[in-house]
């Protein structure tokens, strides 16, 4: 009898530890996953950030600096300051507006430990994102575009991690599509990639963009989405407001066995014109979308929340 009260005791202990251990897994994993998908925007603009962007086991110091009407973006590590400099637009990245802010995330996208950093806002009037990889002991913009889409895709399964742009009005026909060498990136549109639930996203931006009201909902949705959810496309308050598609985001959070993904991620963001004050300034709507794998292609829209 007291061996028996001996093993129960010990087998209970290491329940206990491996209850804890899982629990330790599953926190460092939730914090990794948050980790590489963080992004800053304007409401951040006067803190300096940290991060380790060049994986040399040190803190490195993210500002962003906003001068006149542009921000610039400047980082301070190990060896120095670097100032991001664009191909196209020297340092001043971006441009300062009320309607869009500058995001920034960071995402390894050739799996060599060392984040590449993805940068969007609006210059000179139009969507723009940059892509910059730390090569040669600096940061180097290695994709530019002033489509209104860039996407990301298998970044984190057993596929190639892969890069798309593409216009909100053209669609899949205008997709171009890429995957990162160590210090390059190289364009492989010509292999038809396209875009998991874009279809829908279209069409969920064509409503939002619409000066009407809804009577009924598409069938881009699936069935147990929130109601309250689906309730935000009849509570935009379309008699005082007009919104514009500016730009969008996307990644995927889930995959099947082989390496599919299964839900997709979408930052949405409209410019929110107060059309019935012609002295009020535009203001940004951002709309956070997760579409999941219905069917073999089809993507159904699961959740809508803004901000």
């Amino acid at each position: 009898m007291f061996n028996f009260k001996k093993i129960k005791k010990n087998t209970i202990i290491d329940l206990i530890i491996i209850f804890f251990l899982i629990s330790i897994s599953i926190i460092t994993i939730i914090n990794t996953y948050s980790k590489n998908t963080e992004t800053l925007s304007n409401n951040l603009l006067e803190n300096n950030q940290e991060y380790d962007f060049d994986c040399d086991g040190e803190n490195d110091q993210l500002t962003i600096i906003s001068t006149n009407s542009t921000y610039s973006i400047k980082i301070k590590n190990s060896t120095g300051e670097i100032l991001l400099k664009s191909n196209e637009f020297d340092y001043s990245l971006l441009d300062i507006t009320s309607s869009c802010s500058i995001n920034i995330s960071y995402i390894d996208l050739n799996r060599n430990k060392i984040p590449e950093l993805i940068i969007s806002g609006f210059k000179n009037n139009k969507p723009t994102f940059y892509i910059f990889q730390w090569i040669d002991n600096t940061f180097k913009e290695i994709l530019f575009s002033q489509n209104n889409i860039l996407g990301i895709l298998d970044y984190n399964n057993s596929r190639t991690p892969k890069v798309f742009t593409t216009n909100s009005t053209t669609g899949d026909k205008g997709t171009n599509s890429y995957i990162l060498n160590s210090n390059s990136i190289k364009d492989i549109t010509f292999s038809n990639q396209t875009i998991p639930s874009l279809g829908n996203i279209q069409t969920l931006i064509n409503l939002i963009e619409a000066d009407y009201e809804l009577d009924d909902a598409p069938d881009i949705f699936t069935a147990y989405i929130p109601s309250e959810e689906l309730g935000i496309l009849w509570n935009l308050d379309k008699s005082t407001y007009r919104y514009s598609f500016q730009r969008g985001y996307f990644y995927d959070i889930s995959w099947d066995d082989s390496g599919k993904a299964t839900s997709i991620y979408w930052i949405l963001s409209f410019e929110k014109v107060n059309f019935t004050d012609s002295n009020s300034t535009p203001q940004e709507l951002t709309i956070y979308v997760k579409a999941n794998l219905e069917e073999v292609s089809d993507y159904k829209i699961s959740s809508i929340i803004k901000n």
